[in-house]
């Protein structure tokens, strides 16, 4: 019979040394929920403390989502760490209110909060330690890994989803602690680190239970309430009972496998981005909206808010494999400072740009940027600022005024036909957040936009062929969107008739609407 507690150790050792993730006299910031993953890192780490001259720095986050049973798992943290000499620093966070705030999940806000809260810690430790590298260990494991893999493969993934969580990848900005982005220039380099990848949830079960630790148990884990949880209770025991009683090992595997490949594409694409593609030249070219406007752009192709302009060889481009070009444009679109929102919709339509025989192409893509092209060349930037609100080919899309009214007060509103649209703002709120108005955009169309319609979702570029929109005004429509979801397609002279969202319309039982008018 194998020793549970000396084999985890060894392996978890391995896992460590393979890759490089601690270093001597580092210092080290634990995330510890209580529950056995972490407690078993941190007895592991607490091993390795004097052996290696570690600094460890203990982190529990209360997320109050489960009344007693959080505070009670608090208390047991700040125990633990006191009877190993060690100050645990917490963190009380109400998830659930940011969660409705920000208009996102509770599990994506406390994972926002948790990797802020590390980070936060990992400074202070560097302080501290300024000559020591800096690490945040969290405790994923392989059931995890294999977790991770499966969800990707049902929602659809590339290869880079296939490679599942990274064992070790920098973490520096506050936006990309999460995703592990580094960004050289900003707060303390760390990064993130997980020892028990290569170890499954029943071993690590049996390493508490023989080393007389007690975890805390959270019972949420057993109640099939989210996708995760679903996935891990119901589908992986029925694929283990009917398919193959292996397929998390399987799952392992695969991921080992597309990390290897990402490795490789990601390095080669790196090379050819370096050595063939990227133009060098100062760029004085303007950025999508201001590309007309003298003096907006300066001579190294910065642009408001310090984004760039970046310059890409079409040519060169368009010889590269699909799957390294695409890693390319990831590339280039980072130096150009667009890091999220971008999704396959987006890759497709810069590659209907990099293809087109229109010289001078262009697509439209989140948080303000384009991709347009200037003969041989393909370029991505940002809009500058300050230049009005207009778009890829400086034309005005005017501007538009928010108020919150009763149902009393919209009706004695005198108002302009086609100029307004009005929406249920409890709905609103209640998918989108409190901040759900600040979130909205007048802007022309971009690729993935859709509209919420009686009979269902309906594409935009479908929507425009069914209004029997000419192909070439199409371009030429305003739209009011939050991200792709389209509130109201505005009406561009008499032959076009607006459409509305059907999401959030107002009924009977609305309460408090959301009127917004056009300016202009």
């Amino acid at each position: 019979m194998k020793n549970i507690v000396k084999d985890v150790r060894e392996r978890a050792l391995a896992t460590i040394e393979k890759y490089s993730m601690l270093t001597e006299g580092m210092s080290v910031v634990i995330g510890f929920s209580g529950g056995p993953d972490s407690l078993c890192l941190f007895d592991l780490l607490l091993d390795l403390k004097d052996e290696l001259g570690l600094n460890l720095y203990p982190v529990h986050i209360n997320h109050n989502l489960r009344g007693e049973a959080s505070d009670s798992d608090q208390r047991f943290c700040e125990e633990f760490a006191h009877e190993n000499r060690l100050t645990l620093r917490v963190f009380t966070f109400d998830c659930k209110a940011a969660a409705e705030k920000e208009g996102i999940t509770t599990e994506e806000a406390g994972r926002n909060f948790r990797y802020e809260s590390f980070l936060e810690v990992a400074a202070e430790a560097k302080s501290v330690h300024p000559e020591a590298d800096v690490a945040i260990a969290v405790a994923q494991n392989a059931d995890d890994q294999a977790e991770t893999v499966l969800m990707r493969i049902l929602r659809g993934t590339g290869v880079d989803g296939l490679s599942g969580i990274p064992y070790k990848r920098p973490a520096t900005r506050k936006r990309d602690v999460a995703d592990g982005q580094a960004a050289a220039g900003d707060r303390t380099a760390v990064n993130i680190i997980r020892p028990l990848l290569d170890i499954y949830r029943k071993e690590i079960l049996e390493f508490c239970k023989e080393k007389n630790l007690e975890p805390c148990i959270d019972q949420t884990n057993d109640e099939p309430l989210y996708s995760r949880n679903k996935l891990r209770l119901e589908l992986i025991p029925k694929l283990e009972k009917d398919y193959n009683p292996n397929v998390k090992e399987a799952l392992l595997r695969l991921a080992a496998a597309a990390a290897d490949d990402r490795t490789m594409l990601e390095s080669l694409a790196e090379s050819i981005y370096k050595d063939e593609v990227r133009i060098k030249a100062d760029d004085t070219h303007g950025a999508a909206c201001a590309a007309s406007i003298e003096g907006t752009v300066g001579a190294a192709g910065i642009v408001a808010d310090n984004s760039r302009i970046i310059s890409l060889d079409r040519h060169s481009l368009i010889e590269a494999e699909p799957a390294v070009r695409r890693r390319v444009i990831a590339l280039a679109l980072k130096d150009a400072g667009l890091t999220e929102d971008v999704g396959s919709v987006h890759y497709e339509a810069i590659a209907d740009v990099l293809s087109s025989d229109n010289p001078s192409a262009k697509t439209n893509l989140p948080n303000g940027y384009s991709v347009w092209r200037v003969y041989g060349t393909l370029k991505m930037g940002k809009k500058a600022e300050g230049v009005g609100n207009c778009d890829g080919e400086g034309r005005e899309l005017g501007s538009f005024e928010v108020k919150e009214l009763t149902i009393d007060e919209l009706d004695s509103i005198e108002k302009v036909p086609n100029t307004y649209c009005a929406f249920d703002l409890d709905l609103m709120k209640r998918e989108l957040g409190e901040k759900a108005l600040s979130r909205l955009e007048l802007r022309g169309r971009r690729p993935g936009d859709e509209i919420k319609t009686e009979g269902g979702t309906k594409k935009i570029k479908d929507l425009l062929i069914d209004m029997k929109v000419p192909k070439d005004e199409r371009d030429d429509v305003r739209l009011l969107t939050v991200g792709n979801q389209v509130l109201w397609v505005i009406p561009e002279g008499e032959s076009t008739r607006p459409r509305y969202t059907s999401k959030w319309k107002i009924t009977g039982e609305t309460e408090k609407i959301a009127y917004i008018v056009l300016i202009v």
